[in-house]
């Protein structure tokens, strides 16, 4: 029995570091631009030891927030300019009076730049979506193209890869349930992975859901819950995978399978914890 326990915890890391470093890589590839050389030093990359960064609206600043963390590390001086206030901006849900999003908006970009160590912040109060548009006829003609290339991407890994990683996940947990008594093959444990994903969807669009309020209002109240909220969605998933593998193996008991999920989580977790 114990050398069934070690066989199934040691199939299911394998599974979860794997899961892991596939989710990186995919989550990396979706950015990487193998032709654009690595930076090892902002300053040095642009030669400046001070540097301005200028924004169409409020959180524009977080696609440059690794960019500004190390220009801080490396003491440079860095100031942000942005034009509006992202009054005009659509909310979901609504948390505040559409008059007042403005206000709530640049209040939220201080905050971060404050987190951040900028310098220097500057609002310029434009007209948000009333400023003329100055793109280019040539940034015009070549926007349509980067778009469908980007989509074209996302759209062919979504096809092609995530059934794959699908299929390995599944067959690696038909591999742990074997030891515990499975009687069911690769077909039935895919079976229930793919329909524990659909059942767990309200669950994550609740967190989903959590986390955007919990962000758009800033309290720490909110975000603890969102957390809880996050913590309470993983459980549940694991939870009902583990309900549906049970009977897709013939296992009477999906508490065993749960308990290694929950191991096996707690087990890689913990250097990152303590």
């Amino acid at each position: 029995m114990i050398r069934r326990l070690v066989f199934g915890l040691i199939v299911l890391a394998i599974i979860v570091l794997v899961g892991s470093q596939a989710a990186l890589w995919y989550g990396r590839s979706l950015f990487a631009e193998p032709d654009v050389p690595v930076a090892n030093s902002v300053t040095e990359a642009l030669n400046a030891r001070r540097i301005v960064l200028v924004f169409a609206h409020p959180d524009d600043e977080i696609t440059a927030t690794e960019l500004i963390s190390r220009a801080v590390d490396e003491g440079a001086f860095v100031a942000t300019i942005t034009a509006t206030r992202g009054e005009a901006g659509t909310q979901f849900p609504e948390i505040v009076d559409q008059a007042h999003l403005g206000v709530v908006r640049e209040g939220e970009l201080r905050r971060h730049g404050y987190a951040l160590g900028l310098d220097e912040q500057i609002v310029l109060g434009l007209p948000d979506g009333g400023v003329p548009d100055a793109m280019s006829d040539a940034q015009a003609l070549q926007r349509p193209d980067a778009v469908a290339g980007v989509l074209s991407g996302r759209l062919f890994a979504a096809i092609f890869l995530t059934p794959l990683l699908v299929y390995f996940v599944s067959f690696l947990t038909h591999l742990i349930a074997r030891p515990f008594g499975g009687q069911g093959d690769f077909w039935s444990a895919r079976v229930a992975l793919v329909w524990a994903l659909v059942v767990a969807i309200p669950l994550v669009l609740l967190g989903g859901l959590v986390q955007a309020v919990a962000g758009a209002s800033g309290l720490p109240s909110l975000s603890l819950a969102a957390g809880a909220v996050s913590f309470a969605t993983a459980l549940g998933f694991l939870w009902i995978w583990a309900q549906f593998l049970a009977v897709a193996e013939g296992i009477h008991s999906a508490r065993r399978i749960f308990a290694i999920f929950l191991t096996i989580i707690a087990l890689i977790a913990a250097p990152y914890l303590f």
